[in-house]
């Protein structure tokens, strides 16, 4: 099996991540094995095993990628050095709270964009992210793909997704 093999079957377990949040409710825990005796193995087992759950749980109620929709709106063309309104229209079909961060990053063609912008959507919830653009030079620029990483209310663990975009 080659590298993209591999990578394509642990893609969907690679795009997960822990947050601080976890982290830190693991430093937390941690204390538990500092009691006497046979205390501290019971009590940091029990630690250990509750935050697992709570991190499979928090797997479970992240959405997948179908039930995410993320839209770059920009105008079609724009002048060098002139300044643009644009936005990104983040729209969720799951039943539940999120957390969404939106990021982006610009070819040397276009200056602007957000960077990194987070949102907070309540179950099935749209939200607009405006920002400006300018152009910087002539021609046509493909403004490339757009990272989203998402998290629930619990907070421990994201998901990334890479939305694919074929804009100029």
């Amino acid at each position: 099996m080659n590298v993209r093999g591999l990578r394509a079957r642990l893609g969907s377990i690679l795009r997960f991540a822990p947050t601080p949040r976890l982290a830190w409710a693991l430093a937390a825990a941690s204390v538990l094995w500092l009691l006497p005796g046979r205390a501290a193995a019971v009590a940091g087992a029990a630690g250990l095993a509750g935050l697992a759950v709570f991190a499979a749980v928090d797997v479970v109620r992240l959405p997948p990628r179908r039930l995410l929709d993320v839209a770059r709106t920009v105008p079609a063309a724009i002048g060098v050095g002139d300044r643009a309104p644009a936005s990104y229209v983040v729209s969720s079909r799951w039943p539940r709270a999120l957390t969404v961060e939106v990021y982006d990053r610009f070819p040397d063609a276009v200056a602007g964009g957000m960077g990194r912008a987070e949102v907070a959507l309540v179950a099935g919830a749209t939200a607009t992210l405006p920002f400006e653009i300018t152009g910087m030079s002539r021609g046509r620029a493909v403004l490339g793909d757009i990272g989203i990483r998402v998290r629930t209310s619990l907070g421990f663990m994201n998901v990334r997704y890479l939305v694919r975009t074929t804009d100029e």
